[in-house]
């Protein structure tokens, strides 16, 4: 029971506010929208939350498109994440049959030869549709959006396989990040960041923050940011194989954005992937970038 009563510590954490609506804004651009799930094996890195490191990193990917065909529309969660959300994470019933606008692989709009693309990556604790609002609205204009379900520091993630998966409380990994957040100096040093009155005392408080969270901001940052760049290798077979992208996307218009931890990430990959042409980090920051902020 430790690991549910902790999970339900993450819970109420990460998911305070969520929405008790039964469906979601409909998107407002002139495409509708077509979901799918992809998933990929980095065989160049180990699982660093597997505690023998015997295990390569998975990631797991939800993709929203522009598409000219409506059908079902795919839910919010898929069974097996309502059905563990509702019983382990006190999500509300109304995620067992909460509706998106997007459809089920159905086929990509064919109005434009080439769409651009977007990669989003979720908070810390969160999950790869988060913010499934944004993402239809975003494909719906004439984007395709991919949103990467970094695992072990996600809720949970569905693979196209049905395989299953959520935080791992075991992992000595976890456990060193949980203890980094629970440290008295961790939770001083974020209320120095309200109060901070310019840029170069905020810069300071990250840089303080880096000293105390160095595995769970610092290190995740990165491990996240090596994800993206990993699967941004992947879209040229996307591009020539895939049955929905097919020769369908504009590899050199390439966009990324995060939420939170996210946002750390987006920013440190955007420094060094130069195949990256924006970024948007939403409620981020600079950690592990500080040294390389003062030097541009």
């Amino acid at each position: 029971m430790r690991h549910i009563f902790i999970l339900l510590l993450l819970s109420s954490f990460f998911a305070s506010g969520q929405s008790q609506t039964e469906s979601l804004p409909k998107p407002t651009g002139k495409y509708f929208v077509g979901v799918t799930y992809l998933s990929f094996v980095d065989y160049n890195r180990k699982e660093l939350f597997d505690n023998n490191q015997e295990k390569t990193r998975e990631i797991t990917v939800k993709a929203w498109y522009p598409s000219e065909i409506k059908s079902d529309f795919e839910p919010y969660l898929l069974n097996s994440e309502s059905e563990f959300a509702i019983k382990y994470l006190q999500f509300p019933e109304i995620f067992r049959t909460l509706k998106t606008n997007s459809s089920r692989d159905v086929p990509l709009s064919s109005k434009e030869s080439k769409y651009p693309i977007l990669i989003f990556s979720h908070g810390w604790g969160e999950h790869y549709s988060q913010n499934s609002v944004l993402m239809e609205e975003l494909a719906s204009h004439g984007y395709i959006v991919f949103s990467i379900s970094h695992h072990y520091e996600c809720k949970f993630t569905s693979f196209p396989d049905g395989r299953f998966i959520y935080i791992d409380m075991n992992s000595q990994r976890l456990q060193k990040i949980m203890g980094e957040m629970r440290d008295p100096k961790a939770l001083e040093v974020i209320q120095k960041f309200s109060s901070a009155s310019n840029d170069e005392k905020r810069l300071q408080v990250f840089a303080d923050m880096e000293k105390v969270l160095p595995t769970g901001l610092t290190e995740s940052s990165k491990y996240w940011a090596e994800d993206i760049s990993f699967f941004i290798d992947q879209l040229n077979g996307l591009d020539n194989e895939n049955k929905i992208f097919k020769n369908k996307l504009n590899l050199i218009r390439l966009g990324v954005f995060g939420m939170s931890l996210g946002g750390f990430a987006s920013n440190e990959v955007s420094m060094s992937d130069n195949r990256i042409k924006a970024c948007v980090s939403m409620d981020g920051g600079y950690h592990g970038l500080i040294s390389k902020i003062q030097t541009t």
